[in-house]
């Protein structure tokens, strides 16, 4: 079995509490859980997501460095704030902490726009630490974003969950599907731009229709434009587990039409590259 890497993963001190279903795992099993997980599925390393934007999450930052202090395998992104005004200090206190990179939340144009505005000297000390930035942001939120590959070009930026362009009962067409994602389709002009693909069941309408034939014109899109060697798999632990599997996150079909060396790349070897890269 060929070694994976996780590009997207959760821990929270209290458990994911889950949305519209019972929570998963229990409080407190979460790690435990990914461990057993590790081994059944061989993922080497996994990048972990902070997300402080919850009552239930606040501290996750912290919490998520006290587990990869004793985890060589678990890389973090510390939270930030999108209406927020993060200073260079807090950048620099961010790495210090031992996080690569930042966590980045827009659910619409005002939050991009947040982003877009913050201090120049914040991007400064990312550019300089080579960070990840991690992008939870929709196309309209992205729109506003096309400007920060140019403005910290040493950042590796990883826009999660196909670039949220929302969820449909049914796949819509090769045309929709990219008219839906041109925000962050425009950015594959960019070699620091990477897509993840995670969070399949977040398209899908109902989540629990795998293997969610209705992401599949979103995966054949960002696999087009940005290439199997800028594409990074996610199984988004554990709130993906409200509704699919973890198999079921890992058993994408549609990478099927991958060579065996292509989708190698996406499951593993492109993240652990980035990782790399960073460790110089």
């Amino acid at each position: 079995m060929s070694l994976l890497a996780d590009a997207h993963v959760h821990f929270f001190a209290t458990g994911y509490p889950g949305e519209e279903r019972s929570p998963v795992p229990g409080a407190g099993h979460e790690v435990a859980a990914y461990e057993r997980i590790r081994i059944s599925s061989a993922v080497g390393d996994a990048l972990v997501i902070g997300f402080e934007g919850a009552d239930f999450a606040t501290g996750n930052n912290e919490y998520i460095r006290t587990l990869a202090a004793e985890r060589d395998w678990m890389h973090t992104t510390a939270y930030v704030a999108a209406h927020g005004r993060p200073s260079a200090a807090m950048a620099r206190a961010i790495f210090a902490a031992g996080h690569i990179g930042i966590s980045i939340y827009a659910a619409d144009t005002l939050a991009g726009r947040a982003i877009r505005d913050w201090p120049t000297e914040f991007w400064a000390e990312c550019d300089q630490s080579g960070a990840v930035v991690s992008i939870n942001a929709t196309p309209e939120a992205v729109e506003q974003l096309a400007g920060l590959p140019r403005t910290a070009p040493n950042c590796a930026f990883l826009f999660a969950h196909l670039g949220l362009p929302g969820r449909y009962a049914v796949a819509p067409s090769a045309e929709v599907a990219r008219t839906r994602l041109e925000p962050l389709l425009r950015l594959a002009e960019h070699p620091n731009c990477f897509v993840k693909i995670s969070g399949l069941y977040a398209v899908a309408d109902p989540r629990t229709a795998y293997p969610h034939d209705a992401a599949t014109p979103f995966v054949t899109a960002c696999l087009r434009d940005f290439g199997a060697t800028r594409c990074l798999w996610g199984s988004d632990f554990a709130p993906a587990l409200e509704y699919v599997s973890f198999e079921q996150c890992r058993d994408l079909r549609q990478l099927d039409s991958l060579s065996a060396a292509a989708r190698q790349l996406v499951m593993g070897d492109n993240l652990r590259h980035l990782f790399a890269v960073r460790r110089r």
